[in-house]
């Protein structure tokens, strides 16, 4: 059982007859008696939903639907580490400790512990994300250290799989991590990781080669039922997307096929715009992992970095996907 509480990032004040709801973008006032309500009445239903008839369930679902209230779950524990994120997640979930839950299970393939790929992982891990299946082949160098903050002075030489471990199991309880030290070259190599390790539950691509690589990621991910997220930066550009799911009908020939999928890889990296890659692909794979169910469009952002600029385009279905 649930109760209601009111949104923890909103400050809600009121009277008898009037609720009072501020936020960062505005403020709006509720007169609850147009609703035959009172705040007496209102807070013993939010108190005990059970008790609320017909008129007061309206009104709570309204408030739900309007992001004012949230269920609390007495009975669900928060981790202290994801504590302060409540607030964002009650701007994403009816259900905000729920949605902490739903992060906590998924088991996430991250292919490629470079630039994006462990940028993504802090990110994740500081979500509360515990379950990781990681794919490298690479050991660390100092040439990585300008974008990749997760290797010591110390590192440099060791598998980034093995300090890539360490450093999630340093702040994660019970952490499980599965490492395959593998170079991912064609869509049959996913598919062997992915029949390796049944528990995986979304994949994010941070691999840009060899060329034509991330069609052939996704085409593995979908053919196994599963979701996935892919993302590259260059020098001017970065992108981010699209996050596939398999309920969606996207045509991956014509998406391909006409993003030049064979040009070749930049040998150059800035950290402040891989990290703005890294971690708005992390902040997609959470949007679904909160709640697998809603899928979202299969859309692309890319980013310009010199004006902060993002266009948005969209994967489509089309005559070739039944093909």
């Amino acid at each position: 059982m649930f109760h209601y509480e009111f949104h923890p990032a909103k400050t809600v004040t009121f009277d008898e007859e009037t609720l009072t709801i501020e936020d960062e973008y505005s403020r709006r006032t509720v007169a609850l008696l147009q609703h035959d309500a009172t705040a007496s009445l209102l807070h013993a239903a939010m108190t005990d939903p059970s008790t609320a008839d017909a008129a007061m369930r309206r009104l709570l679902n309204a408030l739900v639907e309007r992001h004012v209230i949230i269920e609390r779950h007495p009975h669900v524990e928060m981790d202290e580490r994801q504590s302060r994120s409540l607030g964002y997640l009650a701007t994403r979930s009816k259900a905000p400790q729920l949605a902490q839950q739903q992060i906590g299970n998924q088991c996430v393939l991250v292919l490629g512990v470079g630039g994006t790929g462990t940028v993504l992982i802090q990110h994740l891990v500081a979500a509360g994300v515990r379950r990781f299946v990681l794919v490298d082949h690479d050991a660390v160098e100092l040439s990585n250290f300008n974008r990749q903050f997760l290797w010591r002075t110390s590192d440099v030489g060791a598998a980034k799989l093995e300090t890539t471990k360490a450093w999630i199991s340093e702040r994660v309880e019970d952490p499980d991590i599965q490492t395959v030290d593998r170079r991912i070259s064609s869509e049959s190599d996913v598919s062997l990781v992915l029949g390796e390790y049944p528990s995986v539950t979304v994949v994010a691509s941070c691999i840009d080669s060899p060329a034509g690589i991330e069609q052939q990621v996704v085409a593995a991910c979908l053919s196994a039922g599963l979701p996935v997220m892919t993302g590259a930066v260059g020098v001017d550009l970065g992108h981010v997307g699209p996050f596939f799911s398999p309920r969606q009908k996207v045509c991956l020939a014509c998406w391909y096929g006409s993003r030049a999928a064979k040009q070749a890889v930049t040998p150059w990296s800035h950290g402040v715009t891989n990290t703005l890659v890294g971690a708005l692909m992390a902040q997609r794979v959470l949007d679904w992992a909160m709640d697998p169910d809603t899928d979202g469009e299969p859309t692309r952002m890319t980013v310009e970095f010199n004006s902060l600029t993002i266009h948005r385009s969209l994967a489509r279905d089309c005559a070739h996907h039944d093909a």
